[in-house]
């Protein structure tokens, strides 16, 4: 084995994503980026020395803010994209279970015409 061969980045195959996953793990940071720019705002509130100024008030607003609504949206997108090829792999396997049947009919009808076929010959 070749010293070249060792440092080769090996390729992941891409495991389908489970949407109840991606769900959890999203609404978890969504969850705690709303819980650090309310701790922020009430601190702001309560005022004192330890206090965030109102430029740091408006900073995590943005910021925080921001972040949880993107991820939010990004999260809804991407859950609606899952459910879309989900139903679409479940239309293709209807289609093809739906075939199989067909060609699992018209071999049954057969059968039947050589049953037929066969009584003719023993009543004779």
């Amino acid at each position: 084995m070749a010293l070249k061969d060792l440092f080769k980045k090996k390729e992941k195959e891409e495991r389908p994503v489970n949407p109840n996953t991606l769900l959890g793990v999203r609404i978890l940071a969504v969850g705690y980026l709303i819980y650090c720019l309310w701790s922020i705002i009430k601190m702001y509130m309560e005022g004192g020395e330890d206090a965030p100024s109102l430029w740091l008030l408006i900073l995590a607003i943005v910021v925080l803010g921001g972040g949880a609504v993107f991820i939010a949206v990004v999260t809804i997108q991407k859950i609606k994209q899952l459910k879309d090829e989900e139903r679409a792999r479940l239309d293709e396997e209807d289609a093809l279970l739906a075939a199989q049947e067909e060609t699992e009919d018209e071999d049954f009808e057969d059968e039947e015409e050589v049953s037929e076929d066969e009584e003719i010959f023993e009543e004779e």
